[in-house]
């Protein structure tokens, strides 16, 4: 299949962890600030379904 890590978020399986740890490497993103935003992120996914 052609694609990159990126094309693998909007996908199933472990590709999509592996393509949000390689984004969140690439744009510095720490584990502590991106925390608040994912609670909230699951939290709204959360009520929609």
């Amino acid at each position: 299949m052609i694609g990159s890590f990126t094309t693998a978020l909007f996908k199933e399986g472990a590709p999509v962890l592996i393509g949000l740890f390689f984004m969140s490497i690439g744009a510095q993103i720490q584990l502590r600030t991106a925390l608040p935003s994912l609670e909230k992120g699951v939290v709204i996914l959360r009520t929609r379904w």
